[in-house]
């Protein structure tokens, strides 16, 4: 027989009671001791490699992918939009040029978010437009790769000026106008 009907009085019920509550906060309490000296241990790591990846993270918190993604998301980590968005780093390590950009070796983060985001805002910031090889130059990446994608984006418009395609802000009225002039960002 597996199981047997143990009939206790009140007071030995207490103390059952008493001690597996006692014994549940504990682990608790240890449980949060430990995840506290994980969380520290990888933060100081973060900030030592400044870059890492969710697998790094996974073997330093000891937990799952899923987890580490929340992690990430309550400390704000930013994604890298090249490399398919393998690297992480912290708002706090990232030192932005005047693009909204950071470039860590060949890895590059944004402060807009992902590279359709960043491509978006880099666009809008420009009243000439932006060539696809200004775009690549900017971000470090083959932006020829991806530009594809812009054609059914409605927040841009692309229009060939001068045999080459330029992206301008869907906002914009003038276009190809501005386009002869200096290039700049």
């Amino acid at each position: 027989m597996l199981f047997q009907l143990v009939v206790l009085d009140n007071y030995s019920f207490v103390v059952i009671y008493v001690l597996a509550y006692i014994i549940y906060y504990d682990k608790i309490r240890i449980a949060d001791m430990v995840k506290k000296k994980l969380l520290d241990k990888a933060m100081r790591h973060f900030i030592s490699a400044q870059v890492i990846t969710l697998s790094q993270l996974e073997v330093l918190l000891s937990c799952s992918q899923r987890s580490v993604q929340r992690y990430l998301s309550k400390w704000g980590g930013l994604r890298s939009y090249n490399h398919n968005g393998k690297y992480f780093s912290l708002p706090a390590i990232a030192h932005f040029d005047s693009f909204g950009i950071w470039k860590y070796n060949d890895i590059g983060f944004s402060r807009f978010g992902n590279l359709k985001e960043t491509v978006v805002h880099l666009v809008a910031r420009s009243p000439a437009g932006l060539t696809a090889s200004e775009l690549g130059e900017v971000l470090s990446v083959n932006a020829h790769s991806f530009m594809s994608q812009f054609r059914v984006d409605l927040r841009l418009k692309r229009e060939k000026c001068d045999g080459v395609l330029v992206y301008f802000c869907s906002l914009q009225t003038s276009h190809c106008l501005l386009f002869p002039q200096t290039r700049m960002l």
